[in-house]
This record gives C-alpha cells, structure tokens and sequence, in this order.
C-alpha cells in the first residue's frame, strides 16, 4: 500500500511537524550555544594574550627589580575585572 498525503491521518501529520519542530528548535539551540562558547572562548584567549604581552613589556623594562608604572596597575585592575564571573583571569 502506497502512503501519500491525502491517505495519512491529519493527527498524525500534526504529530509529525511537532516533533519536527521540536528538533529543529533543539538543533537552533545547539548552533546557538556552539557559537556562543567558540566566541568566549576567543575573549578569553585574547585577554590571556594581551596579558602575556603586558607582563613581558614589563619584564624588558631596563630595571634589576620589574616595577609595575601606574598604566601598569590600572591595566591589571581593568583585566581582572572584566572576567565572566568577577574573578578577571
């Protein structure tokens, strides 16, 4: 017996869309959030970098001891308090 649209039940056609669009929501939700994670965990690298290069332009400084300058400071208060949670790096 050959199944066409015509012979199959309309409840079952509505079942059918549902949960199709059931999954798809589910698969949107899914691309949404990998999307998501890939660009905050892009930030946090960059941050990590640009920390990475703060420390080693202190560390060339012509100085025995490595004295953070104010700008210094002020750098590592902003990176610390533009972490996710508060807790920067």
């Amino acid at each position: 017996m050959i199944c066409t649209s015509e012979v199959v039940n309309p409840c079952v056609k509505l079942v059918f869309m549902l949960r199709l669009r059931r999954h798809l929501c589910v698969l949107a939700t899914r691309l949404f959030r990998s999307r998501r994670d890939l660009l905050l965990e892009n930030r946090d690298l960059l941050l990590e970098n640009l920390a990475l290069h703060q420390q080693l332009a202190v560390l060339k400084k012509n100085q025995r001891v490595p004295r953070l300058a104010p700008q210094d400071k002020l750098f590592w208060v902003a990176i610390g308090s533009s972490g996710q949670d508060g807790n920067g790096l």
